[in-house]
C-alpha cells in the first residue's frame, strides 16, 4: 500500500495488543535492476519522537481510526462468539442437553440510562483479555 508523507496511520501492535498512531515522515524509493521498491519511515508521538522503518514493525497498519475500530470490534465479536460456542459445546457434552432446549425466561435487558456515555466500560472477554467499550446515545 502507498502512503503520503505527513499522513497519520494507526498501528495495531501484534505483540502488545495496543493501538499507536504514527506519522509517515519519509518515503524511500529504491530503483534497482530488479525493479522499484518503496519503504517508509514513521515517527511516533513519544517524548523522544522515535522513528522506525514501517516494514520492520510487527503491526497491522490502518489508515483511519474508523478502519481500526471496525477491525477491533470484528475481532472482539469473533472472540466472544468463539468463547460462547466453546461453552455451549461443553454444556452439550457435559450435561447431555442442547442449549436450544433450555427454556429462557423473558426478562427485559438491564437499563443503561445511568451509564456515563463518556466513560469507557471494561468488558471481560475471557482468557485474561478485556476490552474497553464506549456507549454512545442514539436517537
Amino acid at each position: 500500500m502507498r502512503y503520503s508523507v505527513g499522513q497519520v496511520i494507526y498501528l495495531l501492535l501484534n505483540s502488545e495488543r495496543k493501538v499507536v498512531p504514527a506519522q509517515i515522515i519519509e518515503q524511500i524509493v529504491r530503483k534497482t535492476l530488479e525493479g522499484e521498491s518503496i519503504s517508509y519511515l514513521v515517527e511516533f508521538p513519544d517524548n523522544k519522537r522515535s522513528k522506525a522503518h514501517l516494514e520492520k514493525l510487527d503491526a497491522q497498519i490502518f489508515t483511519s481510526s474508523d478502519e481500526i475500530k471496525n477491525k477491533m470490534i470484528k475481532n472482539a465479536k469473533e472472540m466472544i462468539e468463539s468463547i460462547i460456542g466453546e461453552a455451549e459445546a461443553t454444556a452439550n457434552q457435559s450435561f447431555d442437553v442442547l442449549s436450544s432446549e433450555v427454556p429462557v425466561e423473558d426478562e427485559p435487558p438491564p437499563a443503561v440510562e445511568n451509564i456515563d456515555s463518556h466513560s469507557p466500560i471494561k468488558v471481560d472477554l475471557g482468557d485474561g483479555f478485556t476490552g474497553n467499550f464506549n456507549f454512545t446515545e442514539s436517537s
